[in-house]
């Protein structure tokens, strides 16, 4: 994962600078990285139910009801570069 941060650059090189960011943004921004650690791991080890996890504790799906369904749905309408996740 990549965040761009601000930095100051000169002669004597590289130097990030300090930010205050606030603390919830933090825990989002480690929520996202948690989710896409699952997709990866989904698509490295071919697990189903890591790329049902990764659904489930993804900051933008706020209803569970039919994540499965939608998963199989999604898996089969993508038939040509997901079926190994059967």
């Amino acid at each position: 994962m990549a965040v761009e941060v601000p930095a100051s650059v000169n002669k004597d090189g590289l130097k990030g600078i300090n930010l205050d960011i606030p603390k919830g943004f933090l825990y989002l921004l480690s929520n996202y990285v948690g989710t896409y650690d699952l997709i990866t791991e989904a698509a490295v080890m071919a697990k189903k139910d890591y790329a049902l996890q990764a659904i489930l504790v993804s900051p933008v799906v706020n209803k569970a009801k039919n994540a499965s369904e939608m998963l199989d749905h999604f898996i089969e309408e993508n038939k040509p570069w997901l079926d190994y996740l059967k």
